[in-house]
């Protein structure tokens, strides 16, 4: 009906009857959601995912590529823009990052791309920019004992970097934010959580 062009008042005033019943109806199923249920929306394909936001929010997004160390890793976006005419330092988890795997793609950082991140952390501390991260990873990471013991400091260091950083800092959980990589982003001076978005430390 939206798609008409022509329409009287007679359709303007169907159209808004509808637009409520709709509303009603979404709150009511919305409210008695189980747990499990807030979940698959949390999980849920056509939920923005990182990249989809930073590209809608970041003004004049310039990506950092590499740690300058090993390789550049596309499961961490980082970069710098504006933010309503403000200088921003921007981190974000590259799930769902078109043109890698298919849209459903939900890659965990490597240790490279925990360098490349503490690399912007250093350069927002530096320069005073303020910094934004978004978070949404599905998995708990690598249960591999190589790949745990090559990550382990690269943590470390980002953490450190994250809980001493001197400029203001904002996190915001889009979808679902599991074990060191969800948590690791989410440390800010405030935390944003959208709805029906999910936490889990462990």
């Amino acid at each position: 009906l939206e798609s008409r062009e022509a329409g009287g008042a007679d359709l303007a005033k169907e159209l808004e009857s509808l637009r409520r019943k709709a509303k009603t109806l979404q709150e009511k199923v919305l409210k008695g959601l189980t747990p499990f249920q807030r979940v698959l929306i949390a999980r849920h394909p056509g939920r923005p995912r990182p990249p989809a936001v930073l590209e809608a929010v970041a003004e004049g997004f310039v990506e950092l590529r590499g740690d300058r160390c090993e390789a550049d890793d596309p499961g961490l976006l980082a970069g710098l823009g504006y933010l309503d005419r403000r200088r921003v330092a921007w981190l974000a988890h590259g799930r769902g990052r078109p043109g890698a795997d298919g849209p459903g793609w939900a890659r965990l950082p490597t240790a490279a791309g925990l360098r490349k991140a503490t690399r912007l952390v250093e350069l927002a501390a530096r320069f005073g920019l303020p910094l934004v991260t978004f978070v949404d990873t599905a998995d708990r990471g690598d249960p591999d004992p190589v790949a745990e013991a090559r990550q382990g400091p690269a943590f470390t260091e980002l953490l450190a970097m994250l809980v001493d950083l001197p400029t203001p800092s904002l996190a915001v959980v889009l979808g679902e934010a599991y074990g060191d990589h969800g948590i690791t982003l989410a440390v800010a001076d405030r935390v944003l959580v959208l709805e029906h978005a999910v936490c889990a430390p462990v």
